[in-house]
């Protein structure tokens, strides 16, 4: 606590239920690191304190999220007091305009931000084509005094707003990887994504089928898919001779997949951390041009139909290792020492 003209001032970090192979793990393990290592004034909330298992590869399963923001809004309120600040490792918070109505009518002031994570801005979502919830999320961006997102890609989805909205990489060590980059390994290209619509399956579709000479991995979500179409068109491409079920996988069961790989394609990854784990394990990325990866990948390395995909795909190949780049590893204290 901080003693700010006679009252006691708290810092909040609010911590999401968390899924295992879901990008929030990643960033709340690495937003503890970087607390306990500079030695910041800032508290943790959590709630389940056990991760959970994603089965059909949706990862807001409504129960959990519905009572994971009840027990937010419900423990906040016995907790803020004026000058507080809270920073959301997540950005929708539906419940947090009633929180908001509590403190005004109480002239407590709270200073609010959060990581960005998802929301109906993003194209492909299943929330896009839902009008209610985009009040959800504008009124949540009314209540926010700063959102950070990881990309200029995520933040031009915030058109309305612009002004609260920061870019700022999110925390990530390639150190913590061990790579390989042996010309002989199991699959020539991995796709490491959760089958939904929202990362576009159709095009991992169309890759496959059109290069027959590639040995191909993907995850194993598609086989738990409730959606009928997505589950036919994941089974479709497992009888493929080309195509290797990986089931689903996280940790260093996952990770080694990805060292046994040489190419990772990726169709959407908003926060980057599943390119940027490939990449850390010796792969060369192939992904899109109008998702979040421009900010830490070269051009050569983009693509913006499915005949520039199959190009890149093959050149790499035929020059792997060559072409193949670490990254730069980056931190959660720029963003941590901005809001605090």
């Amino acid at each position: 606590m901080i003693d700010i003209g006679g009252f006691l001032m708290v810092n909040y970090i609010i911590f999401p239920d968390l899924y295992k192979g879901s990008a929030l793990l990643d960033i709340t393990r690495g937003l503890e690191k970087e607390i306990k290592k500079y030695n910041l004034n800032i508290k943790l909330i959590k709630f389940s304190g056990r991760l959970k298992e994603i089965k059909s590869g949706d990862l807001d399963e409504p129960e959990i999220f519905f009572n994971h923001n009840v027990k937010t809004v419900k423990k906040l309120r016995k907790l803020l007091s004026n000058g507080d600040k809270v920073l959301f490792v997540d950005f929708f918070q539906p419940c947090l305009e009633l929180l908001k109505y509590y403190l005004d009518g109480r002239s407590i002031k709270i200073k609010f931000g959060s990581l960005f994570h998802g929301a109906s801005f993003v194209k492909g979502d299943y929330f896009e084509n839902r009008n209610w919830m985009k009040n959800f999320d504008l009124g949540i961006l009314e209540i926010m005094d700063v959102v950070y997102a990881p990309s200029y890609y995520t933040a031009k989805l915030f058109d309305r707003l612009q002004k609260k909205v920061k870019v700022f990489p999110f925390g990530f060590n390639p150190d913590e990887f061990k790579y390989n980059l042996d010309k002989n390994k199991s699959y020539d290209v991995i796709i490491p994504h959760r089958w939904g619509w929202d990362r576009d399956p159709s095009i991992v579709n169309k890759i496959i089928n059109s290069l027959p000479e590639v040995k191909f991995a993907i995850s194993g979500y598609g086989r738990y898919s409730k959606d009928k179409k997505l589950k036919e068109m994941f089974l479709e491409l497992t009888k493929k001779k080309n195509v290797v079920d990986l089931g689903i996988k996280s940790g260093e069961t996952h990770y080694k997949d990805l060292v046994k790989s040489k190419i990772v394609f990726a169709t959407k990854d908003s926060f980057g951390y599943s390119i940027r784990k490939a990449i850390s394990c010796g792969c060369i990325p192939v992904a899109r041009e109008d998702y979040s990866y421009p900010e830490f990948l070269d051009r050569e390395n983009l693509f913006n139909n499915i005949e520039e995909a199959k190009m890149k795909i093959k050149y790499f190949l035929k020059r792997y290792p060559k072409d193949y780049k670490r990254i730069k590893k980056t931190e959660f204290r720029k963003i941590l020492k901005d809001f605090f």
